[in-house]
């Protein structure tokens, strides 16, 4: 979902954390480094509505139609990948947040599987329309037409999912 986070073991890269050689001393850890100076790292440098550039020697250029082009293929990767996490952690949740998932589950899912389905029918917030979804504030729609499918696909398995776990 990002080139500084890690889905299969779980890892952040930054260079806070020395996962990453910083260019400068003060991004190293050091006894004055806290908890809070990772989190607001993470939240500024990696929670960003474009990671594409947080890739080394990636600029941004919006006036570049390819990179604009680049980063939107890659929150549209992020996105399929995000669904499919989201599938694999109800098919198979972690015994200790068993319940935990669950519950989440039952409540949030149906309101982010209906942005999703508004996003895929171009039900946007607009005036006049109250009923539809917010447009993200990052490059991703419309998905391409392979990324529309696959989109497509996990969200009925949520659907699935979801409604396994009402019936429970």
């Amino acid at each position: 979902m990002n080139p500084n986070l890690y889905a299969h073991d779980g890892k952040v890269c930054v260079s806070l954390l020395g996962t990453w050689k910083g260019s400068h001393n003060c991004e190293r850890w050091s006894s004055e480094s806290s908890l809070l100076q990772v989190l607001v790292s993470i939240q500024g440098l990696i929670l960003v509505p474009e990671p594409y550039f947080n890739e080394p020697g990636y600029t941004r250029d919006p006036n570049n139609e390819e990179v604009v082009s680049e980063s939107k293929r890659y929150n549209e990767a992020a996105t399929v990948l995000l669904l499919a996490a989201t599938r694999d952690m109800l098919e198979k949740p972690p015994t200790p947040w068993q319940f935990e998932i669950t519950y989440m589950f039952k409540s949030g899912i149906p309101k982010m599987i209906q942005r999703y389905e508004d996003w895929m029918k171009g039900n946007l917030l607009s005036e006049g329309n109250d009923n539809a979804t917010t447009v993200p504030d990052f490059p991703l729609l419309p998905f391409s037409g392979s990324r529309a499918y696959e989109v497509s696909t996990l969200l009925e398995q949520l659907k699935r999912h979801h409604k396994k776990y009402c019936s429970i």
